[in-house]
Protein backbone atom coordinates (compact mmCIF):
# COMPACT_ATOMS: atom_id res chain seq x y z
CA UNK A 1 0.00 0.00 0.00
CA UNK A 2 1.87 3.56 -0.97
CA UNK A 3 1.77 6.03 1.22
CA UNK A 4 0.52 9.36 0.88
CA UNK A 5 3.09 12.47 0.68
CA UNK A 6 0.63 15.08 1.58
CA UNK A 7 -1.65 14.36 5.35
CA UNK A 8 -5.13 14.17 4.82
CA UNK A 9 -7.50 17.35 5.46
CA UNK A 10 -9.05 17.54 9.13
CA UNK A 11 -12.62 17.44 7.01
CA UNK A 12 -11.52 14.46 5.37
CA UNK A 13 -12.86 11.71 8.68
CA UNK A 14 -12.45 8.68 6.40
CA UNK A 15 -8.49 9.74 5.11
CA UNK A 16 -7.69 10.55 9.13
CA UNK A 17 -8.94 7.62 10.08
CA UNK A 18 -6.94 5.31 7.42
CA UNK A 19 -3.83 7.16 8.35
CA UNK A 20 -4.36 5.90 12.05
CA UNK A 21 -4.22 2.26 10.96
CA UNK A 22 -1.63 2.36 8.76
CA UNK A 23 0.44 4.49 11.55
CA UNK A 24 -0.45 1.32 13.93
CA UNK A 25 0.43 -0.87 11.48
CA UNK A 26 3.86 0.79 10.84
CA UNK A 27 4.06 0.97 14.61
CA UNK A 28 3.80 -2.85 15.01
CA UNK A 29 6.17 -3.28 12.20
CA UNK A 30 8.89 -1.28 14.13
CA UNK A 31 8.55 -3.03 16.75
CA UNK A 32 8.95 -6.16 14.92
CA UNK A 33 11.58 -5.36 13.12
CA UNK A 34 15.49 -4.95 14.85
CA UNK A 35 15.08 -0.99 14.34
CA UNK A 36 15.41 -0.87 18.58
CA UNK A 37 14.00 1.27 20.96
CA UNK A 38 14.14 4.54 18.76
CA UNK A 39 12.66 3.27 15.72
CA UNK A 40 9.77 2.21 17.56
CA UNK A 41 9.40 5.16 20.04
CA UNK A 42 9.23 7.39 16.88
CA UNK A 43 6.44 5.36 15.14
CA UNK A 44 4.59 5.41 18.43
CA UNK A 45 4.96 9.07 18.00
CA UNK A 46 3.75 9.18 15.10
CA UNK A 47 0.69 6.52 15.41
CA UNK A 48 -0.07 8.59 18.48
CA UNK A 49 0.04 11.69 16.71
CA UNK A 50 -2.11 10.61 13.85
CA UNK A 51 -4.90 9.78 16.32
CA UNK A 52 -4.95 13.23 17.75
CA UNK A 53 -5.23 14.21 14.67
CA UNK A 54 -8.47 11.76 13.98
CA UNK A 55 -9.97 13.95 17.34
CA UNK A 56 -12.75 15.64 16.79
CA UNK A 57 -11.40 19.15 18.95
CA UNK A 58 -7.89 18.73 16.98
CA UNK A 59 -9.95 18.15 13.76
CA UNK A 60 -11.79 21.63 14.24
CA UNK A 61 -8.66 23.50 15.90
CA UNK A 62 -6.84 22.76 12.38
CA UNK A 63 -9.49 23.48 10.50
CA UNK A 64 -10.03 26.96 12.12
CA UNK A 65 -6.24 27.61 11.41
CA UNK A 66 -6.24 26.58 8.00
CA UNK A 67 -9.50 28.90 6.79
CA UNK A 68 -7.72 31.69 8.65
CA UNK A 69 -9.74 31.63 11.36
CA UNK A 70 -8.57 34.27 13.73
CA UNK A 71 -7.71 36.56 10.95
CA UNK A 72 -11.36 36.49 9.98
CA UNK A 73 -12.27 36.63 13.87
CA UNK A 74 -9.98 39.72 13.96
CA UNK A 75 -11.98 41.29 11.15
CA UNK A 76 -15.17 40.51 12.39
CA UNK A 77 -14.27 42.32 15.61
CA UNK A 78 -13.00 45.53 14.04
CA UNK A 79 -15.93 46.09 12.06
CA UNK A 80 -18.42 45.11 14.84
CA UNK A 81 -16.67 47.80 17.05
CA UNK A 82 -17.74 50.51 14.37
CA UNK A 83 -21.27 49.15 14.02
CA UNK A 84 -21.87 49.43 17.65
CA UNK A 85 -20.23 53.03 17.77
CA UNK A 86 -22.97 53.77 15.13
CA UNK A 87 -25.37 51.74 16.93
CA UNK A 88 -24.85 54.07 20.38
CA UNK A 89 -24.46 57.06 18.71
CA UNK A 90 -28.13 56.38 17.06
CA UNK A 91 -29.38 55.28 20.41
CA UNK A 92 -28.71 57.85 22.33
CA UNK A 93 -29.93 60.61 19.81
CA UNK A 94 -33.28 58.52 19.70
CA UNK A 95 -33.45 58.48 24.12
CA UNK A 96 -32.63 61.94 23.93
CA UNK A 97 -35.75 62.84 21.67
CA UNK A 98 -37.99 60.77 23.13
CA UNK A 99 -36.90 61.92 26.94
CA UNK A 100 -37.35 65.44 25.79
CA UNK A 101 -40.85 64.93 24.27
CA UNK A 102 -41.56 63.38 27.69
CA UNK A 103 -40.44 66.13 30.05
CA UNK A 104 -42.50 68.76 31.39
CA UNK A 105 -41.53 72.05 30.18
CA UNK A 106 -39.59 74.23 33.04
CA UNK A 107 -37.97 77.52 32.58
CA UNK A 108 -35.21 78.63 34.37
CA UNK A 109 -34.92 81.33 36.83
CA UNK A 110 -33.43 84.85 34.80
CA UNK A 111 -31.09 85.47 37.53
CA UNK A 112 -29.63 81.58 37.40
CA UNK A 113 -29.77 81.25 33.06
CA UNK A 114 -29.13 84.95 32.10
CA UNK A 115 -30.44 85.23 28.60
CA UNK A 116 -31.45 81.62 28.56
CA UNK A 117 -35.42 81.55 26.69
CA UNK A 118 -37.26 78.10 27.24
CA UNK A 119 -37.86 76.92 23.86
CA UNK A 120 -41.48 75.17 24.97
Amino acid sequence: MPTQTEPPLPTEQARLKLAVIQKRMEWGKARRSDGGPVASSLAMLQWLLARLNAFRPMRAWQHYNLQHGPLMSAGIGFNMFFSITGLLATGFSVAGLVLRASLPCWTPSSAAWPGVRPDC
